[in-house]
């Protein structure tokens, strides 16, 4: 965010998205909520400071390729080809329809990077705590 009334140089981590910015942009201009959602949505306060700080900034220049477009299959090498192939195997043409493990492990080495390691303990739909709750979630589960 950038602007004279962000609060500069702070890491606020507070969970937001779209609809937290939605409500904000809502109680800024005096509106009602336009659903429930957004009303029940936490506002972003804390990304907001008083009074506004009018000094200059130096904006950061993009260092990534925006038409950079992604290797062919054949390019690529090990987990990267192996992700590769396992995306263009994905089931798209209707919604849930894909492996969500597969999905998720397809995205975290596309940010993080081929090398990086999964954090396996964290996946599925309840993260840790499946074997301490004695709970199953394979495919033979009840």
């Amino acid at each position: 965010m950038v602007g004279p009334y962000v609060k500069r140089r702070a890491v606020v981590s507070r969970f937001y998205n779209q609809l937290s910015v939605l409500h904000t942009i809502e109680r800024i201009l005096g509106l009602p909520s336009t659903a429930q959602l957004v009303a029940q949505s936490p506002t972003m306060e804390d990304c907001f400071r008083e009074p506004p700080d009018l000094t200059a900034y130096t904006a950061r220049p993009n260092n990534i390729p925006l038409d950079e477009r992604n290797k062919p299959p054949e390019a690529l090498e090990g987990k990267e080809r192996e992700l590769s192939r396992a995306s263009e195997a994905m089931e798209f043409s209707r919604p849930d329809r894909l492996d969500d493990d597969t999905m998720n492990r397809i995205l975290w080495h596309a940010s993080m990077g081929a090398a990086a390691p999964y954090p396996a303990e964290f996946a599925g739909a309840h993260g840790k705590g499946l074997k301490r709750l004695n709970l199953n979630l394979g495919k033979n589960a009840e």
